[in-house]
């Protein structure tokens, strides 16, 4: 039909996405313009119009028109709203498509009625159930598509219904009227176990796209988020603190299943044979540790000794024939990788009443070792004369302390075995090793509303001595297993290069090198950090899964001559060890951190002694309180130089979102030997 004989007629065209009613004024450029009801005239082509009708006089003013619409408008709705959709479609043929006009001639008592035309067009077009529409073909849909209709539309009112009670539940922790004396319900319980999912894994959780919106949640919750969700819990009776979030987050496990406590049990009550393996009872044997430490896992015992020369036998717990790979223990090592160690509790990788006590060499107790016997020269060299399977028992559980003690007394072997240590070290600096000092604190959070610090001495001679033992047996292993082309997982680490000259007097520090990260390889190469040609982890088998695997490899081809782990399950072995060994290690620093934030949160008001580290973008600066070896970012130090001591005022606190506020107190000379806050 010609676009002109649409002129006066009324209609309904589609704007985006509505269907708008309108009066056809006239024909321009091929196109219709149309006056809608309310708007501007719209110019459009007809395949845009929906459905015509004539208005009753053909002649009418556009004014008149436009108020006859309006009234015409309410009749047509009320005809729509007549329409019984659910009977026209009963007595259509499911699935099949009709045109407009077949349903008109079908279904209307007077077809040729203008206004029950386009009201049941509109019926039809806000029909969603019965009818399909594409442009103005309707398909009645199939009893298979209705019930799908009718399951999603049960589900969403449901999740309506679910949404409006969790934002009751919210507004009651909020204000208090939910406790954690409140009964929960089990449909409550439900819904702070979906919380605790988001909080703990974020997007990756199966709650996310329920949960997330009525927090209105990033796709990386900031503090602020976090923070609000751990309140919510808390509030409601699951507190989750930060570093339970954190040891969650990195799949920490706490506990250890029922099934594993037996078969600890089962073992601890075995009695094993000392047979074939050297009986070292008799001879001094110490293990040197914190105080703290209950998994004993090397020893020493001295030989013989004179002012140029002693023989010592590094005793690693033998775990090899204990520990069988595919037992369910073997396997849970595999499964955890490693101990983890937070101020507060350590996860171990072994039931503690293994780690802790039947493979840990504790003080007058009989226990498997695999022992390297050395002899160590004044000059700092070093000669392995052999590896032995033994039975030993250690006089005493020293701690660093005692240990320096007794090499600062000169007692017995002690203060030539700690010169011997300190050449070996010595002789891996000039190999290139690195040498830093190293500042560490000890947190004492028996009294968290009272936190204390005690100062570490990495760099004391008993600390030095027992550092340089294990690292001498981890690079014998390295080198026997590279010798005798025995598959090994080594630690090993690109050369490194200096890139910012030291100042006189100045020590080495990160700050001065671009140095790639150790990573773990299959492949035998140099470790450049520790001087090392060499380097396997051999010393912690209860610690740690790589030493395991190590030390029952290297059992089974001392004993028999055979190699049990191949390069490519090493290899799958060292990717899990790398990735997880890293989370674990992230997350002991942020716990570590956020005590250190809760200590400064105790100290608002004091000043503490800090170094400018560097200044970021933004007018951000990082600067480091040497005290406690925290790093934090602040706002208005860009004036100082990096490498300037300054004392900082701590003025708040916010535990939470990780802010630290501070002022300049005074200005320190670089060198200042002035006494520190702590």
């Amino acid at each position: 039909m010609e676009l002109s004989s649409f002129i006066h007629q009324y209609c309904f065209f589609y704007k985006d996405g509505k269907l708008i009613a309108g009066w056809v004024e006239g024909v321009q450029k091929n196109k219709l313009n149309i006056l809608p009801l309310q708007g501007k005239p719209q110019l459009l082509p007809k395949a845009r119009v929906a459905v015509f009708w004539r208005a009753s006089s053909p002649n009418m003013q556009k004014a008149d028109a436009l108020q006859d619409l309006q009234l015409l408008l309410e009749e047509i709705n009320a005809l729509a709203q007549s329409q019984d959709l659910e009977v026209i479609h009963e007595l259509s043929e499911h699935g099949k498509s009709y045109e407009f006009d077949e349903l008109v001639s079908d279904f209307l008592e007077n077809p040729q009625d203008p206004l029950q035309r386009v009201g049941l067009y509109l019926s039809l077009e806000s029909d969603r159930r019965f009818f399909k529409r594409k442009n103005s073909v309707f398909t009645a849909r199939t009893s298979e598509e209705l019930a799908q209709i009718d399951a999603k539309a049960k589900r969403e009112k449901e999740q309506q219904e679910w949404e409006s009670r969790i934002q009751q539940w919210i507004l009651e922790l909020e204000t208090g009227n939910w406790t954690p004396k409140t009964q929960a319900s089990e449909e409550q319980i439900l819904w702070i176990q979906q919380l605790q999912s988001v909080l703990v894994y974020g997007k990756n959780s199966a709650y996310w796209k329920s949960i997330s919106p009525l927090f209105n949640l990033s796709a990386s919750p900031s503090e602020d988020e976090e923070a609000k969700l751990r309140s919510l819990l808390k509030q409601a009776g699951y507190p989750i603190s930060k570093g339970r979030l954190l040891l969650l987050r990195a799949s920490v496990k706490d506990e250890f299943s029922q099934e594993l406590l037996d078969a600890a049990a089962e073992l601890g009550q075995k009695s094993i044979s000392h047979a074939d393996r050297r009986n070292w009872n008799g001879i001094p044997t110490f293990t040197v540790d914190s105080e703290k430490t209950q998994d004993y896992d090397d020893a020493i015992s001295i030989l013989e000794w004179s002012e140029s020369r002693i023989e010592i036998a590094i005793h690693i717990a033998d775990l090899s024939g204990l520990i069988q790979p595919g037992t369910i223990l073997f396997e849970e090592a595999e499964s955890r990788v490693s101990s983890v160690y937070t101020l507060k509790k350590v996860f171990p990788m072994f039931p503690s009443s293994l780690s802790n006590d039947y493979f840990s060499l504790k003080e007058g107790n009989d226990r498997h070792a695999l022992s390297f016997i050395f002899n160590l020269f004044s000059n700092g060299e070093s000669v392995l004369k052999g590896m032995e399977f033994g039975v030993i028992q250690v006089e005493q559980n020293l701690s660093y302390e005692q240990a320096d003690l007794w090499i600062g007394q000169e007692v017995s072997f002690w203060k030539i075995l700690s010169n011997c240590c300190q050449e070996l070290r010595q002789k891996r600096i000039e190999k290139g090793a690195l040498d830093f000092a190293r500042k560490e604190v000890e947190f004492d959070i028996s009294n968290p509303d009272h936190i204390q610090i005690n100062a570490i001495n990495r760099n004391s001679p008993a600390n030095e001595l027992i550092e340089e033992l294990a690292i001498l047996v981890n690079q014998e292993v390295g080198r026997f297993f590279k010798d005798h082309q025995c598959p090994g997982i080594y630690r090993v680490q690109a050369p490194y290069e200096v890139i910012k000259e030291l100042k006189e007097g100045e020590k080495l520090s990160p700050q001065h090198l671009m140095i790639e990260p150790a990573r773990l390889s299959v492949i035998p190469e140099m470790h450049a950090g520790l001087g090392c040609d060499y380097y396997i982890q051999a010393s912690s088998p209860i610690r740690r899964f790589s030493d395991l695997v190590t030390q029952y490899q290297l059992a089974q081809y001392l004993k028999l001559g055979k190699i049990v782990f191949g390069e490519e399950q090493l290899m799958g072995w060292a990717e899990q060890i790398h990735t997880t060994q890293r989370t674990y290690a992230q997350v002991e620093r942020e716990i570590e951190n956020h005590w250190k934030l809760k200590f400064l949160a105790q100290h608002i008001g004091d000043v503490f002694f800090a170094l400018i580290k560097r200044h970021l973008r933004g007018g951000r600066t990082e600067v480091i309180f040497e005290e406690i070896q925290y790093t934090i970012q602040v706002s208005n130090l860009s004036i100082y130089e990096a490498g300037k001591n300054v004392l900082l005022k701590i003025e708040n606190v916010d535990v939470e979102r990780r802010i630290v506020s501070v002022s300049v107190e005074t200005e320190e000379p670089a060198n200042s030997q002035e006494e520190q806050p702590f």
